[in-house]
């Protein structure tokens, strides 16, 4: 009876699951076999383990920018902004806050940041990993399409007509 009790608090949805440093290490054994760079470096590997378990729910993380400066050690909220911003070029996670918020109701002085599922995701059931996986990267390829074209694939036009 205890060892089913000791496996049901280990599968609670209060854990992380948080693979930062399992990919840093795969990133890491890559640059060492075949001497090629790797864009997942060291800096960005503390930075990620240290959101990753700040994760609400799902792949989302929720705060207030005083409590999320607080939390990372970051003096200045514009401080934090420049945090997320190389995390977010290099498509670990995106940051949305009112001034980008394209429809989605964020309170002043808030930000929302949604970390790719690959590397830190909190069970959830509404939706799986590779459901919420799917949703992160669709948005990526939608926000890329846009940069370059206003047209979409016909991939993106046929979920369209689905809404």
């Amino acid at each position: 009876m205890r060892k089913i009790q000791e496996h049901k608090n280990t599968t609670s949805r209060e854990k992380v699951e948080n693979n930062v440093e399992a990919i840093y290490q795969v990133a890491k054994d890559y640059r060492d076999i075949y001497g090629q760079p790797v864009k997942f470096n060291k800096k960005d590997k503390k930075k990620l383990e240290m959101i990753v378990n700040l994760i609400d729910y799902e792949n989302v993380l929720y705060k207030s920018r005083g409590e999320l400066s607080k939390l990372l050690g970051i003096d200045d909220s514009g401080n934090l902004i420049r945090f997320f911003r190389n995390l977010d070029k290099k498509e670990y996670l995106r940051y949305v806050s009112r001034n980008n918020a394209y429809g989605e109701d964020i309170k002043p002085h808030y930000i929302k940041i949604y970390i790719n599922p690959i590397y830190g995701w909190r069970d959830s059931e509404r939706i799986t990993k590779e459901e919420a996986l799917k949703e992160y990267r669709l948005y990526q390829d939608l926000s890329e399409a846009s940069k370059f074209d206003i047209t979409l694939s016909q991939y993106f036009i046929e979920v369209d007509e689905f809404d």
